[in-house]
C-alpha cells in the first residue's frame, strides 16, 4: 500500500505532498528504494494507527517520558505476518552511547613491513588525513552520486604534499588504508 492510499483510507487529503529522500553515509541524498518506500509506508501506517487511538481516547501518550521510559509501537513477525503491540522502552536502549568503529587491517601485510622501514629512512614528520569532499560525484548518469573521500599526506615541516587521492566509495576503508 502506498503513502496516498494511506492518507486516502483515512480521509485525508493533501494538496501538497511529503518528499522522502534515502539518506546512507557516505552517499549523496537520493530518492528511496522499494524496501525503503516499504518501511516508510509502514511507519506512517501505524502512526497513523496510533494518532487515531489517541484521538479516539483508547490511548492516553504521556508529553514527557515516564519513569525513564518511552512510549513505544513495536512490530514483530509472528507467522509470517507483523504484529504490533504498545510497549514502554528504557530511555537508556534509545540513548545507548555509541562505540568508535573499529577497523580490520585489510592491506598487504609485506605492505606494513615496508612501511616499518620508512621511519628509518625519512628523518621529518608526515601528517595524513582522509575525509568526504563535499561536492557529489556521480560516475553514471542515473546513478546514485557518492561523496568521494579525500586523502591528504603533507610533511609537516615544509609543508609540501607528498601524497594526495580522490577515493571512489567501493572499499573505502582499504583504499584508504593503502593511501596511508
Amino acid at each position: 500500500m502506498n503513502i496516498r492510499k494511506i492518507l486516502e483510507n483515512r480521509g485525508i487529503v493533501v494538496e501538497q505532498w511529503p518528499h522522502f529522500r534515502s539518506f546512507v553515509p557516505g552517499y549523496y541524498p537520493w530518492t528511496i528504494s522499494e524496501e525503503e518506500a516499504k518501511l516508510v509506508t509502514a511507519a506512517l501506517d501505524q502512526a497513523f494507527d496510533v494518532a487515531r487511538r489517541v484521538r479516539e481516547g483508547e490511548l492516553s501518550l504521556p508529553v514527557f517520558p515516564q519513569d525513564e521510559k518511552m512510549f513505544a509501537h513495536i512490530g514483530e513477525k509472528k507467522d509470517g505476518n507483523v504484529v504490533w503491540r504498545d510497549d514502554h522502552v528504557p530511555l537508556a536502549e534509545l540513548e545507548a552511547e555509541e562505540k568508535a568503529p573499529t577497523y580490520e587491517l585489510l592491506v598487504d601485510p609485506k605492505l606494513i613491513e615496508m612501511v616499518k622501514n620508512i621511519g628509518q629512512v625519512y628523518h621529518g614528520s608526515i601528517e595524513f588525513d582522509a575525509g568526504y569532499i563535499n561536492r557529489p560525484v556521480q560516475d553514471k548518469r542515473g546513478e546514485r552520486p557518492y561523496f568521494p573521500t579525500f586523502v591528504l599526506a603533507v610533511d609537516v615541516n615544509t609543508g609540501f604534499i607528498i601524497h594526495n587521492d580522490l577515493l571512489p566509495i567501493e572499499n573505502v576503508a582499504m583504499r584508504v588504508q593503502k593511501a596511508f
